[in-house]
């Protein structure tokens, strides 16, 4: 699996979004990556909170046996991302 875009789509949502090729700073970009990889960012949403980090904390993402992606709702995550949120420690 490539980690690379494909520059003319990124090219066209710039432009959606009111931005040109001068005004990205492709060492924050980079920086921001790293940053994430570092912290161990898995997908996006992420967050983190003082008892760590939650992807998609309302979701239960994952793969069957088949590589098929399976999504189902996470009451008992959401409860752990809403605690952490709060916590105070």
């Amino acid at each position: 699996m490539s980690t690379s875009a494909d520059p003319e789509v990124l090219g066209e949502v710039g432009v959606e979004v009111g931005l040109g090729p001068d005004d990205v700073d492709p060492d924050s970009v980079r920086a921001d990556h790293a940053e994430g990889v570092e912290r161990g960012v898995i997908g996006s949403p992420h967050f983190f909170t003082p008892a760590g980090g939650f992807f998609c904390p309302s979701l239960d993402v994952s793969r069957d046996d088949r590589g098929h992606l399976r999504i189902l709702a996470d009451p008992e995550g959401f409860e752990a991302f809403l605690d952490g949120c709060f916590t105070t420690d």
